[in-house]
């Protein structure tokens, strides 16, 4: 088995090298990755003689789901989040890099015409479209969100990615929970409704997102009056 040391700085190579070909696609178009997630299986050996070590088990090694693993070195996943972030001369091809923080330009002016429309469009897949029903969620929404503070909401992200929280995040933990109700009962559903947040919390400002959902969906009560 290799180290886990080993594979994670050669898999991070391999990513780099990935993302420098940058070769355009027909017709011009060209993809950016803006993050990559990858999920390794490792195993703890206490037994080597030399303290704790972390390996890599190989193919042969079925994952946790087909359960064939070892009794005194059970498989364990690390998920590893690399952001690809320029070099200091502001080039950023070629150079992947772990980042906790976002570099990435948020809409943090308020919103006016097909910009809201757009918005409002997301959001209904989300909650339904304005009215009295969908103001539930809306509400369940801004009570998950309204607190949370910017290092919180790059947290809360990359939780709806599929990252796990450790328990000190509670106040993360609350927010991803109250989420998860309303995108199950919402339109588009937990998969999609992940995306869509996802997307959403990647392109605006956690305030302009808040102060449409407030002028849009209201309160239930707002919707009796």
């Amino acid at each position: 088995m290799q180290s886990l040391k080993d594979v994670v700085a050669g898999l991070r190579k391999e990513i780099e090298a990935g993302l420098a070909l940058d070769q355009p696609l027909p017709h011009g178009v060209r993809l950016e990755a803006d993050r990559v997630i990858a999920t390794l299986q490792f195993c703890i050996d206490e037994t080597s003689g030399a303290g704790v070590t972390f390996s890599v088990p190989g193919a042969n090694v079925k994952s946790p789901k087909g359960a064939k693993t070892s009794s005194s070195n059970p498989i364990h996943s690390l998920a590893i989040e690399f952001k690809r972030c320029g070099d200091n001369s502001g080039n950023s091809h070629g150079q992947g890099m772990l980042q906790t923080s976002a570099s990435r330009e948020l809409t943090t002016t308020p919103l006016a015409g097909a910009g809201t429309d757009e918005l409002t469009r997301k959001l209904s897949n989300v909650f339904g479209p304005p009215s009295f029903d969908s103001a539930a969620r809306a509400t369940v929404f801004r009570e998950a969100l309204e607190n949370l503070s910017g290092p919180e909401v790059e947290l809360l992200i990359r939780s709806l990615r599929g990252m796990p929280l450790s328990e000190k995040e509670a106040t993360v933990k609350r927010s991803l929970s109250l989420l998860t109700r309303v995108l199950k009962s919402g339109p588009a559903g937990l998969f999609e409704g992940k995306s869509i947040l996802v997307e959403l919390l990647g392109r605006y400002s956690l305030k302009v997102i808040l102060h449409l959902v407030a002028s849009a969906w209201k309160s239930q009560q707002d919707w009796m009056g």
